[in-house]
This record gives C-alpha cells, sequence and structure tokens, in this order.
C-alpha cells in the first residue's frame, strides 16, 4: 500500500492534504502513518461529505521517509504558566471535575482571539486513540500537551466560526529544522464568537480569582501531601466551593454574562457556570501562532 501511495503522488504531483482529516484506518508503517489502509470504502460517511471532495482539494502534500509533508497554519499550544507554585489544576483529585463537557479552549497570545476544540469522533481509528483502547479524549489531550512542545495544524479552512478540521500531536523538530508531527489526534477547531468569549472570559476571571485564595491553597497543600480525604481536605473543598458560588452569582447578576450564557449555552443556571470554572484548569491553554507558510511533516 505504501508503494500505492508513491505512485498516486508521482502521478499527480502529491497527495491532497486533506486526506489528513479522513477518519479512516491508517497504515502503521513508519513515514506512512498519515495515509489510510484502504482506498474502498469503509463504510464511515464522514459529516454528510462525500469522499470525492477531499481527492479534489488543490492544496497537495510531498509524501517521504518522515511523513506527509504539508504547508498550512498552526499553533504551539501549551499549559498556562502561572508562577504562583501551586499545581496546574491544584482541583484535579478532589473529584470536581467533570471532563465529560467535550470543549476544551485555547487562546492565542498574539491577538487574544479564543479558540474551541474537541476531539473528533472520527479520531477513534487513528493510531494514537486506538492504542489507548477506551474513551479518554481528556486524558489524550492533556498527555500530549503536557509532554511537549505540543502543536494544532489547521488542515482545513471553514468559514468564519464554523469548524474547521485540524491535527493535534507532540512536535519533534528533524535535523532538516522541519517540524515533525507523529500519529496526530484529529480535531473541530473553531474561533469563538462573541457571546461564547464573554462565557470564557467570565469563567477565567473566577477560577482565577478562587485559585489565589486561601482555601485553594490549603487544598493544593493536603494534595501535595496525599491528604484528600481528610477532615481538613473536606473544610478547603466547602470554602472554595462556596466563593466560587458568591463570585459566579455575581457575574450573572450582569446582565451581558447572562444573555451570553443564554444564547451560546442556553443556559443561565449558576451550576452550569460554576461548572465550568471547576472544570477551568483541565480545559484552558495559551498557544503561539506560527506562519501560514509553515513546513509540517505528519506521520
Amino acid at each position: 500500500m505504501c508503494k500505492l501511495w508513491e505512485l498516486i503522488a508521482k502521478k499527480y504531483g502529491g497527495i491532497p492534504q486533506s486526506i489528513l482529516t479522513l477518519g479512516y484506518t491508517r497504515l502503521e508503517t513508519e513515514g506512512f502513518r498519515w495515509a489510510p489502509k484502504t482506498l474502498l470504502d469503509e463504510g464511515v460517511a464522514y459529516r454528510g461529505r462525500q469522499r470525492i471532495v477531499y481527492w479534489s482539494d488543490p492544496v497537495l502534500g510531498q509524501p517521504d521517509k518522515n511523513g506527509l509533508l504539508i504547508k498550512c497554519p498552526g499553533y504551539i499550544i501549551s499549559n498556562r504558566h502561572w508562577n504562583d507554585g501551586l499545581l496546574q489544576n491544584p482541583w484535579q483529585s478532589m473529584g470536581l471535575v467533570n471532563t465529560n463537557f467535550p470543549l476544551m479552549t485555547f487562546k492565542d497570545g498574539a491577538s487574544d482571539q479564543r479558540f474551541g476544540f474537541f476531539v473528533s469522533p472520527y479520531s477513534r481509528d487513528m493510531p494514537f486513540l486506538k492504542s489507548n483502547g477506551k474513551s479518554i479524549v481528556h486524558d489524550i489531550v492533556h498527555e500530549l500537551v503536557d509532554s511537549g512542545p505540543c502543536g494544532i495544524l489547521q488542515v482545513m479552512h471553514s468559514a468564519k466560526e464554523k469548524p474547521a478540521d485540524a491535527l493535534l500531536g507532540r512536535i519533534k523538530t528533524l535535523p532538516s529544522g522541519i517540524c515533525q508531527i507523529c500519529q496526530p489526534v484529529l480535531l473541530l477547531l473553531w474561533p469563538l464568537d462573541a457571546s461564547m468569549t464573554l462565557v470564557f472570559d467570565t469563567v477565567e476571571h473566577i477560577a482565577t480569582a478562587a485559585r489565589s485564595i486561601p482555601a485553594t491553597k490549603k487544598m493544593d497543600e493536603l494534595q501535595r501531601q496525599v491528604q484528600q480525604n481528610s477532615e481538613e481536605m473536606q473544610v478547603a473543598v466547602k470554602d472554595m466551593k462556596s466563593y466560587v458560588k458568591a463570585l459566579t452569582e455575581e457575574k450573572l447578576g450582569d446582565r451581558a454574562v447572562a444573555a451570553a450564557m443564554d444564547l451560546s449555552l442556553k443556559t443561565t443556571e449558576m451550576a452550569c457556570l460554576a461548572g465550568l470554572v471547576l472544570d477551568w484548569f483541565w480545559h484552558d491553554y495559551v498557544a503561539q501562532s506560527l506562519d501560514a507558510d509553515q513546513a509540517w511533516y505528519v506521520d
């Protein structure tokens, strides 16, 4: 099959780079892990679009031993550095986090534009997800970002405020100086609209404020001492949640925030906003945008 892909690239001058976003099972041969195992229909209807759309993509990638060489805009994504001595998520072991919420976000450090992303269900047959077996998409994203450096490539463009196909994976710099992303996860990525941006700006404000209070610092201290089930921890958690509740009620008193919640999340319930706050350190990243003509190997 590798030889067939080489012949296709030779005949047509390259491989449509949008083929990277097809939810097909991939080859396991190094240098060709970007390539579908078959040209036949696997019975997967990809968001209602026909496979021919991907073959008609005029933007071509070039295959070689390092993978498929493409050019597209991208981001270097990382955890936010708080520099306060606390764990990245000081609440992570207290049973407060609902990682069933699918949306994760990052902010472009240059433009302050927020983007939302989540792992596409069509990633299930990609090698990285296949090797993990179970559905732990948030763990996968955190593992990728925490291991750093990590990149997001926007492989296919989309209309404004509509999801675009993107890839997330670890970055490796090759001797040639070109970056390689291996066995990436398929994402849906889009810029957040004004209402959703206001919601997440509000969530960030509350979470950042709650991070600095004595109760959170006590929770962090007890977590490091492996005393998550102590009475002291229960008191600290109660105090922290009371603080979040009070600040959330205050913010929902702002008509603009309440309207944004209703428009973007179809609810103004305090529990929803408070839940986003308690999830915040699992879902928020920062990113550095890269040139649109950046060259990448995908394998």
